[in-house]
């Protein structure tokens, strides 16, 4: 069962200090969000917003987005922006799309026309895309 925002967060908490003080905090964070992830969390849980950790532990952003890059890498955590969006408007006649280093450039260069022939009515850019 997903956990709430207060859970996940006192979660992070209590996983973060339960790491040694003596390892910088971006290692810290990985390690408890790693910890997290393989041992407690269910899949499709989600990380409360990125403010509310680096509140909660001290931590500048850029330390909590290199340690998100670092678990994408790895293939423990998948940020889904769009999908949020397009989740909200499920039910509703809106096609939403999300462009990402993921998809093909062939993808990219149908959602990038889809929007600008109307048939995609909202695009959301995760990372950055070259499409050629």
């Amino acid at each position: 069962m997903q956990r709430s925002v207060e859970e996940a967060l006192s979660d992070i908490e209590m996983a973060w200090q339960r790491q040694p003080d003596r390892l910088s905090k971006q290692v810290r964070l990985e390690q408890a969000l790693t910890t997290l992830i393989e041992q407690q969390w269910v899949d499709g849980q989600r990380l409360p917003a990125h403010r509310h950790i680096c509140e909660r532990l001290g931590v500048a952003r850029n330390t909590l987005a290199g340690v998100i890059e670092l678990l994408q890498s790895r293939r423990l955590l998948a940020t889904q922006h769009g999908n949020t969006f397009a989740d909200r408007f499920a039910g509703y006649p809106i096609r939403v799309e999300t462009l990402s280093r993921f998809l093909t450039p062939a993808q990219a260069r149908t959602v990038i026309e889809g929007l600008k022939t109307g048939e995609v009515d909202a695009g959301f850019g995760i990372d950055t895309v070259r499409v050629q």
